[in-house]
């Protein structure tokens, strides 16, 4: 049975890195309290384009995580709040619940009159949108579940 889950949360997590990963991250500004302000745009399937507004939340949370935000609207870039990739790995059963829940949507909120849709060929769309990540609020659940520790941000 342990077999059995191990394997499943190893298909999501590889699903889930093969998905969407065609994405990048721009400030559009800073909202109050150190959010971030992000535009998302991301290259998605037919499928993925369906939920679109979904795809782009889930983007701009992973982003502010693993990947940073590239500097953009006069703001410098901002580094991810988890400094060691490794970790989507040594914690993937964190984030396949975190994913599968949708645990993402209680740090963010898209501009919804934001989106843009753009058909490219091969049955794939640019979207982008942009977002609001309550970096703080993110940062401390990832603190409270073991995830990152206060003092790897410090640097």
């Amino acid at each position: 049975m342990k077999k059995k889950i191990s394997l499943l949360v190893f298909l999501f997590v590889a699903i889930f890195n093969c998905m969407a990963q065609d994405y990048n991250l721009e400030f559009a500004g800073v909202g109050d309290g150190g959010n971030y302000f992000v535009k998302v745009t991301a290259i998605l399937s037919k499928k993925e384009y369906k939920a679109s507004q979904d795809w782009l939340k889930r983007l701009a949370v992973d982003g502010v995580m693993f990947r940073g935000v590239g500097g953009g609207a006069g703001y410098n870039a901002q580094k991810a709040l988890i400094n060691d990739p490794a970790v989507r790995d040594t914690k993937a059963e964190f984030f396949t619940l975190f994913n599968k829940e949708k645990k993402y949507l209680d740090f963010c909120n898209l501009k919804s009159s934001s989106v843009v849709a753009t058909k490219l060929p091969k049955g794939k769309y640019e979207v982008s949108g942009n977002v609001l990540v309550d970096k703080e609020k993110l940062l401390q659940y990832l603190m409270d579940n073991g995830i990152v520790s206060g003092m790897n941000n410090l640097w």
